[in-house]
């Protein structure tokens, strides 16, 4: 590879200090969010599919046989991938990236149209309206007429439902026929089930839940479950996350549905260890307590949390999802908003930090996908107020350079062709031999590595570097 000197000309010092590809109207727009708790799926209108989560605190493009669906994991953390050819294949624990495990389709399972996740099992919904679960069925929530100790039981139609239109799962199971109404099975063992093979009285087979008007959506998240009528009203049962009157005098459970108040005109519902509430004009309202910060907060303000309260900086919002303590919306430009617990970057926004909280939706960090020399690589560019920023370390060090950190200053330096470059994390110049020299956007720390511009790297190395917009892909050519 021809090595070129670093920043030895007026070109090269216009270039490096010239503005970088950055996202414009024509990026992909952002369409869906998926999150698992884990891990959060964003989809963009090009069909690409973009992770973030448990130490990937950017978002990476996924490399995918076919276009995907939807995407779930369950506490086992394996991740299932729904396929547009109606295939569902499994992905071992931490398979992105890990070549040692190799993903699989999931045998008795075809022209599948929707997943979901609860707990420890699995269901998916056929295109002909029947349900099918796999996984735990220790509570009967596999909707079989049977308890089983067991982990991993293979696919298996779920008893006496049909003209299904959508499902639910947390600890137990749910499903919404076409005719609006919902049904549950699994969980809340009660005397009057007790059989000789449901010693228990678990719910082992579908049970209609009654007192609902017609059903429009339906979420679940534990043993928590919310319904969403034609009517924009929502209605919850189960675990009593608000704290609403119960017809039984049991604050701690809803045995019958009871709508929710101060809520109405809702298009779509999610939960999680809190609800979201979308509603026709594309505001968001959230109800439920922020146990993450419930040390900070009064009895009073606990009281309010438990009412639907509006999140003014959220406008035309077009999409929600819920996980565990993260939150997410996507608005009508197709930006990605999340908050809630940062664990371990959860939220995409480039910390790593475990105890780091979100208590303010904010736009998820854009990426690009780096191309060098016609090679994908298995890390993003992160898109960051117009600047595209890169790992230092990995692109640096492949190509002939040499890196040292000193401990106490906290400066990086970098040896190649003749040059010396000192820089610091933060900074917004670097020094090139002793002389200082300003960048197109400050240093930063991304997934615990240093973070420079794309123009360093490309002026450093003599490589040309290209931007396509409508892949959001990033393309860097080196001299050989």
């Amino acid at each position: 590879m021809k090595k070129w000197p670093l920043l030895t000309t007026v070109l090269a010092l216009t270039l490096l200090t010239a503005s970088p590809p950055s996202a414009d109207a024509a990026t992909p727009k952002v369409v869906d969010v998926q999150t698992t708790g884990t891990y959060t799926y964003m989809f963009k209108g090009d069909e690409s599919v973009w992770q973030f989560g448990y130490r990937i605190s950017v978002p990476t493009r996924l490399d995918l046989p076919q276009t995907a669906k939807k995407i779930v994991s369950n506490s086992n953390y394996d991740t299932i991938v729904l396929f547009e050819d109606g295939s569902v294949w499994r992905y071992p624990s931490d398979v992105w990236g890990d070549t040692s495990q190799e993903p699989a389709p999931i045998a008795g399972l075809s022209d599948i149209v929707d997943l979901e996740a609860g707990r420890t099992h699995t269901l998916a919904l056929k295109a002909d309206g029947t349900v099918w679960g796999w996984g735990t069925n220790f509570h009967g929530e596999l909707g079989n007429g049977q308890v089983k100790e067991a982990w991993d039981i293979p696919p298996q139609q779920v008893v006496g439902l049909q003209d299904v239109q959508a499902i639910a799962a947390g600890d137990n199971s749910l499903a919404l026929t076409k005719q609006g109404e919902v049904y549950t099975w699994g969980g809340w063992a009660h005397a009057s089930r007790v059989t000789a093979d449901n010693p228990q009285g678990f719910r082992v087979t579908p049970v209609k839940v009654n007192n609902l008007p017609k059903i429009a959506a339906v979420d679940m998240a534990g043993d928590t479950s919310l319904a969403l009528d034609t009517a924009g009203k929502v209605h919850t049962w189960g675990d009593n996350f608000l704290q609403l009157k119960s017809s039984n005098g049991d604050s701690s459970t809803l045995a019958a549905p009871t709508q929710i108040p101060g809520i109405d005109n809702v298009k779509a519902i999610a939960l999680a260890d809190r609800a979201l509430f979308l509603k026709a004009d594309g505001s968001v309202y959230i109800a439920g307590i922020d146990y993450a910060r419930s040390g900070e907060l009064s009895d009073a303000q606990k009281k309010q949390q438990l009412q639907p309260q509006l999140i003014p900086s959220l406008t035309g919002v077009t999409r929600i999802d819920a996980a565990a303590s993260q939150l997410f919306a996507i608005d009508g430009k197709g930006e990605l908003y999340g908050w809630g617990n940062n664990n371990s970057g959860s939220l995409g926004n480039g910390s790593l930090y475990w105890k780091s909280q979100l208590n303010d939706p904010t736009r998820i960090l854009d990426t690009g996908t780096v191309i060098i020399d016609g090679k994908r690589q298995a890390y993003p560019g992160v898109i960051h107020q117009g600047v595209t920023m890169v790992p230092l370390r990995k692109l640096a060090e492949p190509l002939g350079a040499t890196l040292g950190y000193e401990e106490q200053t906290k400066q990086v330096t970098i040896s190649y062709g003749g040059q010396t470059v000192a820089l610091k994390p933060g900074d917004a110049s670097v020094t090139v031999n002793g002389k200082p020299l300003q960048l197109a956007g400050p240093i930063r720390i991304y997934n615990d590595e240093t973070h420079v511009p794309l123009r360093f790297i490309s002026e450093l190395f003599g490589a040309q570097v290209g931007w396509n917009a409508d892949l959001a892909e990033i393309t860097v050519t080196t001299a050989k």
